[in-house]
């Protein structure tokens, strides 16, 4: 399971990367082939085989969306199914730098979650506080002060969670021997 959502990082990744700075440079392969890979456990990759780093470049749509190292013996087949020679590969710097970008965008994005929901409430207070209501319109507006609260909740685990990837992200760019500082706001 980790896995996939490791594939589904990097594939966001991949395609953020496309109007994210700075830009990253990917290098065509002549000769390249790309290949479709049955490994152990029935998972199922097409991309490009890099004996010398014992992994596969994952390819989706001609595009280099992750790297999925692996031992030899998971491998069970390979199929050639195209030219490769077109596919910009990225380094895994290059990779984790994305992923990294956009676990940073994806904590600004949960934290303008927060906000709203927090702006909401706050409306529904100045609008209603300290006010003789009928009790219709006084459970509507409970009603409606108790989605802004589960709202609120929501979004501060959207938040504590986004962070946490961010980190976790932080630490794999280091670990690829990334050097740039990034932050959260």
């Amino acid at each position: 399971m980790k896995w996939m959502v490791g594939i589904l990082i990097c594939l966001g990744a991949a395609l953020y990367a496309q109007d994210a700075k700075p830009e990253f440079v990917s290098k065509a392969q002549p000769g390249a082939v790309i290949e479709h890979f049955t490994l152990t456990g029935g998972r199922v990759y097409d991309g490009i085989w890099d004996a010398t780093k014992s992994q596969i470049h994952i390819v989706v749509r001609t595009n280099h969306v992750g790297n999925l190292p692996l031992q030899p013996a998971e491998l069970l087949t390979q199929k050639r199914i195209g030219d490769g020679s077109q596919v910009g590969l990225y380094s895994d710097l290059d990779m984790a730098e994305k992923v990294l970008l956009l676990n940073q965008q994806n904590c600004k994005a949960a934290q303008l979650r927060l906000a709203t929901a927090q702006q909401r409430r706050d409306a529904l207070h100045q609008t209603y506080g300290h006010k003789d209501l009928p009790r219709e319109t006084y459970n509507a507006v409970m009603a409606q002060y108790k989605a802004a609260d589960d709202e609120i909740a929501n979004a501060e685990k959207a938040v504590e969670n986004a962070r946490a990837g961010f980190a976790k992200s932080q630490e794999a760019y280091v670990k690829v021997g990334g050097k740039k500082q990034y932050t959260l706001p």
